[in-house]
């Protein structure tokens, strides 16, 4: 069975929409905090990534969702 970000988000947080498919996930490396990283730093890895002006970031880090972009 396939799980898509968009199932596991809307399980996790149903408060958010249903038809919201811009979520992109963005696995931190291992033995980096999240809490270290500036606006600064996502910024640059949404342009390094061709993020587009609507795709919002999803960071994971061992396995749980640890920040969603609103």
């Amino acid at each position: 069975m396939t799980v898509t970000v968009s199932q596991i988000l809307q399980d996790l947080y149903p408060e958010l929409p249903e038809d919201d498919n811009t979520y992109r996930i963005f696995k931190l490396a291992e033995g980096f905090s999240f809490e270290k990283l500036t606006e600064r730093d996502l910024d640059n890895h949404k342009k390094l990534n061709s993020f587009d002006e609507n795709d919002k970031l999803v960071v994971v880090q061992d396995s749980e969702i640890i920040y969603i972009e609103e």
